[in-house]
């Protein structure tokens, strides 16, 4: 019976041995699981924060642009009305 018993406790020890390796294993797995998470928050910081700022700037240097452009628009437009309306006054003292 004592050989049954030490060989119980010997299975049991290799249980626990063979348990603690996948803790191991499984916290070493964590580790790396944070090593990567860590390195993706680097470089979604560095490239992706980046070009979401840069293309943040070219639309407001677009709508900046656009509103130039309807201002500029506007001049040509009254002054063109105004040109019209002098050609159309000399064109009735000519006729």
């Amino acid at each position: 019976m004592d050989k049954e018993l030490l060989e119980q406790f010997r299975m049991l020890a290799e249980g626990m041995a063979q348990m603690e390796e996948r803790l191991l294993d499984k916290m070493a797995t964590k580790e790396e699981l944070r090593a990567a998470e860590s390195r993706i928050k680097i470089y979604i910081e560095n490239a992706v924060t980046d070009k979401i700022r840069a293309l943040f700037d070219g639309y407001q240097s677009a709508l900046e642009n656009q509103a130039l452009l309807k201002v500029s628009h506007q001049t040509i437009a009254r002054e063109l009305d105004e040109v019209k309306a002098r050609l159309a006054a000399l064109e009735s003292r000519i006729a």
